[in-house]
């Protein structure tokens, strides 16, 4: 079990994606799961990921079937978290 759950709600974001990343791998703690929920998005966003995905197991994708709006995308996501501690961080988010 990883220390950490990163939730990250996604819809459209595909601008961010990269930025996301860089930010996030650029962070010393490296014991965390990314819990990457997207909320139907129309544009690149799924496939993006999909590139990070391929060299990172950490990294996990869920989807919803329709946009649910932020709320109730969340609230799903946060179900998924497999750890102790969850650490909001949105796709347009940088630390």
């Amino acid at each position: 079990m990883p220390s950490i759950s990163i939730l990250t709600n996604n819809y459209n974001g595909s601008n961010y994606i990269d930025i996301f990343f860089k930010s996030l791998y650029s962070q010393t703690f490296s014991d965390w799961e990314l819990i990457f929920f997207d909320n139907k998005s129309t544009d690149d966003s799924v496939e993006k990921l999909n590139k990070y995905r391929k060299k990172d197991k950490r990294i996990n994708l869920y989807s919803n079937n329709k946009n649910s709006g932020l709320g109730l995308a969340r609230s799903k996501a946060l179900k998924l978290c497999n750890s102790d501690y969850i650490a909001v961080w949105d796709i347009d988010d940088i630390s």
